[in-house]
């Protein structure tokens, strides 16, 4: 079958790793796999360092008028039989472009549960698209909340590679000298509602109770962001490092002795289930899909949702208990190995190819193949 993914971010994250992951496996199962993204981004440059087929477009809001012709002509001219989007502007062209391409599938990943707005938006998530494909159970109940049918839903869920994440050696502690401390990081994007500043506010109680405690914040952000994080720190900036965008997350992780996500919203953060796999002692917030992960006590710990002064008391929990951490980690691990493994990604996408076979859309192609 030839497939064609849609992305239109330009830069790395949670988002685009599920895709290119997703991209290798399908063709680890024998399908023809390509691109259709923005020009020189991330995902642009990996996926041809990768051997991906890839065809560059300004997918962008003013630029519908020459980014649909050109999607509805790459699916008409290279046969494609399934089309992926994964976002909000290239959903929108694989919607019009759907009207186009008869004898096509698309389908809509849907990454995470932020509101979706406006009625046309709900109505192209109801009607304009052969299958939404969600992330995590607490998506899938936004989406039926807002009229999408249950047999237009399919889950897959992001996964891991365990094996690879506890084989891997860290380098990072000796990177930045930090053999003898003790360190809680987070690693993600330095933004409001990712609970980067609700982190360093509740670690710096932590300075009285945890000796040669260091902070580690991994991740990109704008100088605003960044001046605001260090001005949450204050004095503390000192005990802080701010590493920036990082590609080798396993690498930084694994120099973690607690790993703390307090996200706000997500729809089901890969980040967190390497984290899991790295055996790291977690603590989150009681949200969803967070406490679906990380049930709390069990494979780590949730603090009530924004509520600093209780974040701050679970990470001092889990840092004085040593039988907790042990626990939670192990099976943490066990939980993401038998539920989130490449395997689990190979199975989901076999059974999305064999609905897109049985479907009209796909056996009308495959009879206008044969009348050719």
């Amino acid at each position: 079958m030839n497939i064609l993914f849609t992305e239109a971010l330009l830069h790395w994250g949670g988002e685009q790793n599920k895709v290119l992951n997703e991209m290798r496996v399908l063709r680890d199962l024998g399908h023809e796999v390509s691109l259709f993204c923005e020009p020189n981004s991330d995902i642009d440059r990996r996926a041809r360092d990768e051997g991906f087929a890839v065809v560059n477009a300004v997918i962008e809001k003013h630029t519908y008028h020459k980014t649909i012709p050109l999607l509805i002509r790459t699916v008409r001219e290279r046969g494609i039989s399934l089309v992926v989007a994964n976002g909000s502007i290239d959903g929108w062209i694989c919607a019009i472009a759907r009207l186009f391409c008869p004898h096509a599938y698309f389908a809509r990943e849907r990454h995470n549960e932020y509101a979706i707005r406006g009625l046309a938006s709900k109505f192209m998530f109801r009607h304009m698209m052969d299958k939404i494909i969600y992330v995590s159970p607490s998506v899938k109940k936004y989406l039926q909340s807002i009229g999408v049918s249950e047999e237009k839903l399919f889950f897959l869920p992001p996964v891991t590679d365990v094996k690879a994440n506890v084989a891997a050696v860290s380098t990072f502690r000796r990177e930045f000298g930090l053999q003898n401390a003790f360190v809680i990081g987070t690693l993600t994007s330095i933004l409001e509602k990712k609970g980067v500043y609700d982190f360093a506010r509740a670690a710096l109680p932590l300075f009285e109770h945890i000796s040669n405690l260091k902070l580690v914040f991994a991740g990109d952000g704008s100088e605003e962001s960044v001046a605001r994080l260090k001005s949450e720190l204050g004095e503390h900036v000192k005990d802080a490092i701010i590493t920036g965008f990082r590609d080798d997350v396993i690498n930084v992780m694994k120099g973690f002795d607690i790993y703390v996500f307090a996200s706000h919203s997500e729809g089901l953060p890969t980040v967190l289930l390497e984290a899991m796999s790295c055996s790291l002692p977690i603590v989150v917030y009681d949200k969803e899909p967070m406490n679906y992960l990380v049930k709390h006590g069990e494979r780590g710990l949730c603090a009530k949702f924004k509520d600093q002064k209780d974040l701050s008391a679970k990470i001092l929990e889990m840092a004085n208990n040593s039988n907790l951490k042990e626990k939670c980690a192990k099976n943490a691990s066990r939980f993401v190995s038998d539920n989130f493994s490449q395997n689990t990604l190979k199975t989901r996408l076999a059974q999305l190819v064999a609905e897109v076979e049985k479907s009209p859309r796909y056996k009308s192609n495959l009879n206008k193949d044969a009348q050719k």
